[in-house]
């Protein structure tokens, strides 16, 4: 293999770098919303419970209403937690791809440095035999 179709190999995995970063992204975005979304869930259902724990005359069918939306915003909480620790699981997973990516591009960038170090001093040894073999020569003329 030589430096320039590593060279290639290294430019595709840049790109699925790039894409595994953007992806990392909208992750971010995702846990973002999840969190606003839990913290109107959490607001809400503070507010549902302060409303159906404080002392007034109701009817037995209004607070048993108030009771069902108050496990209703507690239920919605709930799943609103479990879907930001999905969210946050997601994100860990696409930050270990961008690792491993990341690991992978400065492998194949030092692999190909190698390689052109190698191919870099091959060819001065071959200039140098070129140029002792003429030096010879004109030696041997004079």
């Amino acid at each position: 293999m030589s430096p320039k179709s590593l060279s290639r190999i290294l430019l595709v995995k840049e790109r699925l770098r790039q894409w595994k970063r953007a992806e990392l992204a909208a992750a971010s975005v995702l846990v973002e919303r999840a969190e606003e979304h839990v913290a109107a869930q959490d607001e809400l259902s503070k507010r549902v419970t302060a409303a159906v724990t404080q002392p007034s005359e109701l009817s037995g069918e209004e607070l048993a209403m108030r009771a069902q939306t108050m496990a209703r915003a507690h239920r919605d909480l709930k799943k609103a937690r479990a879907s930001l620790e999905e969210r946050h699981q997601e994100r860990e997973t696409q930050r270990d791809e961008v690792a491993v990516a990341s690991r992978d591009v400065r492998v194949l960038e030092t692999l190909r440095q190698r390689m052109q170090s190698e191919e870099d001093r091959v060819e001065r040894t071959r200039e140098q035999g070129e140029l002792d073999d003429i030096s010879a020569h004109r030696g041997k003329k004079s």
